[in-house]
């Protein structure tokens, strides 16, 4: 959640300097485009960062349910790697960030179903 303040912070910040300057006539639209040219590496750091407190908040939800849910190896791949010495879990390939999304809303709809289903 961290970073999402931190990325919410830096647009604010961004919107309200620009509004304390005080551009009049006809050159303020000329000013705005400069300024928000000149903020753009601000804008895209705090874009990648909204998106990476995304992702560890999705992570997060998904792993709370069953965090072999974020292993991205097929079944197949993880025997071959048992058979050999022991490996990490660190050493097993997660998800892609682009699927998170869908294991998130599955994993959420199987956990509602489940609890319709039994009554918790």
């Amino acid at each position: 959640m961290q970073l999402l303040n931190v990325a919410w912070d830096t647009a604010a910040t961004l919107v309200c300097d620009l509004n304390l300057l005080d551009y009049r006539g006809a050159e303020e639209d000329q000013q705005n485009i400069a300024y928000w040219r000149s903020a753009r590496i601000q804008l895209n750091t705090g874009l990648a960062i909204a998106q990476q407190g995304s992702e560890f908040l999705l992570k997060a939800r998904i792993a709370r349910e069953d965090p072999y849910m974020l292993l991205g190896d097929e079944g197949r791949e993880w025997s071959k790697k048992l058979n050999s010495k022991p490996k990490s879990f660190l050493e097993f390939r997660t998800v892609d960030a682009q699927d998170l999304v869908r294991i998130h809303d599955s994993v959420c709809r199987l956990i509602a179903v489940y609890r319709c289903s039994h009554r918790i």
